[in-house]
């Protein structure tokens, strides 16, 4: 339930972190994203929100492959996960409200 609570404030995180990337794009921002949507994968899956974790470690295999060639993620790209992790957030957000109301 805890975690639940947190999500709100876990995506106006990552939320800033994309938006830090995309208009100043750096390594130190990548890395910053990076580091945050790895967490975010490993506990959305921890807790059971299997697509949304998918979504997010799509968007990691982006940074991941700019870093690994030595360049910085396309932003392009990047605003594209962006908006898939949104709408993987609002599924995830929906089958917990209705996983709740079944409790």
């Amino acid at each position: 339930m805890r975690y639940l609570e947190s999500l709100p404030e876990k995506k106006e995180e990552l939320n800033g972190l994309f938006e830090s990337f995309l208009s100043q794009p750096n390594e130190d921002a990548a890395g910053d994203l990076r580091s945050a949507l790895h967490r975010l994968a490993g506990s959305t899956a921890m807790y059971g929100f299997d697509g949304l974790s998918n979504t997010i470690r799509s968007a990691l295999r982006v940074i991941d492959g700019a870093l690994e060639n030595g360049s910085l993620p396309n932003a392009e790209l990047l605003v594209q996960a962006q908006a898939q992790i949104e709408q993987s957030w609002g599924q995830a957000a929906q089958e917990a409200r209705q996983s709740l109301a079944e409790q």
